[in-house]
């Protein structure tokens, strides 16, 4: 059903970091489903190039005490990713920011091939922002999940499938009168 908004994946072929921006928490301690897929996705990537490294991108963006990316990076630690292959970027409250800022550390740390890790159904808003604010040969994977309510307001627009697309329909929107798009 959602397959006309679906992104092929573009693989890499020697990643040296994952950009996983994060989609919503469910409390202070639990990514959604959604989230969850990202990181399970951007971790088995990791066992593959041991010496990549994974940017969990974030703020505090549900008035939760703290940055998505602290939730990400223990969540991905649980699964078994190695703390020094673990960067936060805690700054970031929407999908531009989330690219501004990992991509700053991308280029501080030298990345030459940055991977986006993405939920399936954000994938075209955040790589047509990436391809709008300059991002160059860009690569990305993507995860599959079903919906997941999150903390606050966010529960209303991830509880199932059909409500996220909706709002990524509604974001790309707000994208373009923002200019990021």
């Amino acid at each position: 059903m959602f397959h006309f908004w679906q992104v092929e994946d573009r693989q890499p072929t020697e990643p040296d970091c994952f950009i996983v921006p994060s989609y919503a928490l469910k409390d202070r301690c639990t990514p959604t489903a959604m989230t969850r897929s990202q990181i399970k996705k951007a971790v088995s990537h990791q066992r593959q190039f041991p010496a990549a490294k994974i940017i969990f991108s974030t703020g505090d963006t549900q008035g939760l005490g703290l940055p998505d990316s602290t939730v990400m990076a223990a969540y991905a630690r649980e699964l078994g990713l190695p703390a020094a292959a673990v960067i936060e970027e805690d700054h970031s409250r929407n999908t531009y920011e989330n690219l501004l800022f990992s991509r700053k550390i991308v280029d501080e740390k030298g990345f030459k091939q940055p991977t986006l890790v993405l939920y399936d159904l954000h994938a075209r808003r955040v790589l047509a922002t990436a391809r709008k604010m300059g991002w160059q040969q860009l690569y990305w994977l993507t995860s599959s999940s079903s919906g997941d309510g999150a903390h606050g307001i966010k529960w209303l627009r991830t509880f199932s499938r059909p409500a996220i697309l909706l709002y990524e329909i509604l974001g790309i929107v707000y994208s373009r009168a923002k200019g990021w798009l």
